[in-house]
């Protein structure tokens, strides 16, 4: 597989949520790791997420994210802005 990440991961396992829909449909998971210009986010059914969301890393503030790929239960985010 082909790394395509410019910048280094940091392992973590946080709680966290993504809303979208105007912030009126939220879904929480787990924060698996991180980085500067992304994160995966593991929570059930992720291929429901849509590709334009926010991602909320415990009570710390909203930012904006994409998705950029998905499995049954995983997703890629990538930072936006």
């Amino acid at each position: 597989m082909i790394e395509r990440r410019q910048t280094q991961r940091m392992k973590r396992l946080r709680e966290a949520r993504v809303a979208f829909n105007g912030r009126n449909s939220l879904m929480s998971g787990v924060l698996r790791d991180i980085s500067q210009g992304g994160a995966r986010f593991k929570v059930g059914e992720a291929f429901r997420l849509p590709v334009v969301l926010e991602l909320q890393i415990g009570t710390g503030p909203y930012v904006a994210a994409r998705r950029v790929w998905v499995t049954e239960s995983e997703a890629g985010l990538r930072f936006e802005g």
